[in-house]
């Protein structure tokens, strides 16, 4: 396996930070939603985009197949989500699309470990 460049590690740790960043932010606005306090719709709405960003990012990044349709299955959960939480309309549909990354996951994982199997 190549070593990774500078540019790619620094965009590997940018990425994670902006995943641990949104993180932080969604929970804390999930916590200040089930509190009702203000603020909280805005918190939510920058955390959980800058994690489905981060997360279509970072399965693009790697390159694979299987990254790639993660990557866009979690943000796809990720703004179902968030639908959910704001009550938003489409956010059913948006759970179905992500149950059905999950799956298209899940079968790309399973055709990578058989194809490996047969292989040797």
């Amino acid at each position: 396996m190549p070593s990774k460049t500078p540019q790619r590690l620094q965009q590997e740790k940018t990425i994670n930070f902006m995943l641990t960043c949104g993180l932080a932010v969604a929970i804390a606005g999930a916590l200040f939603k089930l509190m009702h306090w203000h603020s909280a719709n805005q918190m939510l709405l920058s955390g959980m985009g800058s994690v489905a960003v981060a997360a279509a990012f970072k399965g693009i990044l790697e390159g694979t197949l299987e990254s790639i349709v993660t990557g866009c299955a979690i943000a796809v959960g990720v703004i179902a989500v968030l639908f959910r939480l704001m009550h938003w309309p489409g956010a059913d549909m948006l759970l179905i699309v992500a149950i059905a990354g999950a799956i298209v996951w899940a079968l790309v994982i399973l055709k990578g470990k058989m194809g490996g199997e047969q292989e040797k």
